[in-house]
């Protein structure tokens, strides 16, 4: 599994969405801009109820295992940045531009799923 600067909504992180609580959004810097990704994600909730559970302790452990993302930072693409961030291992997209990380990934990156789809990618 592969992210590009991955992230989620707060509260949520990469690999638990969640749906901001009333208190989120009363503490929240910008709360009507909160409020209005509160009733949006509540939306998505009725429709895809299970993206908002976590994940099971097996389904966390094999994306902590498997699973990269590829961060805004200029190191060589593929770079270890940090042993494990909000659940999968941090690495180098090769640029400092977040809107850039997915083109400046693509090799690294499908070369990365290749050796998952190999049998070999596993940290």
């Amino acid at each position: 599994v592969a992210f590009t600067d991955g992230g989620a909504f707060p509260p949520g992180v990469l690999l638990e969405e969640r749906i901001p609580s009333e208190e989120d959004v009363a503490k929240a810097a910008k709360p009507e801009q909160m409020s209005l990704l509160r009733q949006t994600l509540l939306r998505f909730a009725e429709l895809a109820p299970e993206a908002f559970q976590p994940a099971t302790p097996e389904v966390a452990q094999c994306l902590e295992r498997v699973g990269r993302n590829f961060r805004a930072d200029g190191r060589a693409p593929g770079t270890p940045l940090a042993a494990w961030s909000e659940g999968v291992c941090d690495v180098s997209a090769g640029h400092t531009s977040h809107p850039a990380t997915t083109h400046s990934a693509t090799e690294p990156l499908f070369e990365f799923l290749q050796r998952g789809a190999d049998g070999q990618a596993a940290a």
